[in-house]
């Protein structure tokens, strides 16, 4: 069993009693990443870099070649959420530095449209989760401390 002979190396997601160990994937990152998957073997991930941009980098053979990181734009003040709700979907939400909402997607998985604002004013990272295709749940937790829910038809 593999496991026993590691001793002080890091290991990752199991595939039942298959492990695999951490891949460094550059960048400098100044948040938190956000992954989501449209399609087998397709992963996509989205961090703010040092300009405080959203970048992109994406595989298509579930993860062993990853292309390198694109910049998105914007001028994120929290780490970026993202999910899909079909086969070249991405939407991403993060809050700007007005600390307002703002949305940014993608019907072909590469192609980005600019970002469109989704208001509020908004203290920590956002996440979002799409039920059924065309919709996106976000949620955020406001200035009150309490947490919102906000519904965005894709």
């Amino acid at each position: 069993m593999l496991i026993s002979q590691v001793t002080s190396a890091r290991l990752t997601r199991s595939a039942l009693l298959n492990w695999n160990f951490w891949t460094k994937l550059g960048g400098t990152l100044s948040s938190d990443p956000a992954a989501a998957s449209w399609g087998s073997n397709r992963l996509d991930v989205f961090a703010r870099g040092q300009d405080q941009a959203l970048y992109h980098m994406w595989s298509t053979d579930g993860g062993t070649i990853w292309n390198w990181w694109t910049k998105l734009g914007g001028t994120l003040a929290s780490s970026p959420a993202a999910t899909t709700w079909g086969p070249g979907r991405l939407d991403l939400i993060a809050f700007g530095q007005n600390s307002a909402m703002y949305h940014m997607w993608s019907n072909n998985g590469t192609n980005f449209n600019d970002w469109q604002p989704e208001g509020g004013s908004w203290s920590l990272n956002p996440t979002a989760a799409s039920r059924h295709v065309g919709v996106i749940d976000v949620f955020a937790r406001g200035p009150d401390t309490a947490l919102w829910h906000k519904t965005i038809p894709g």
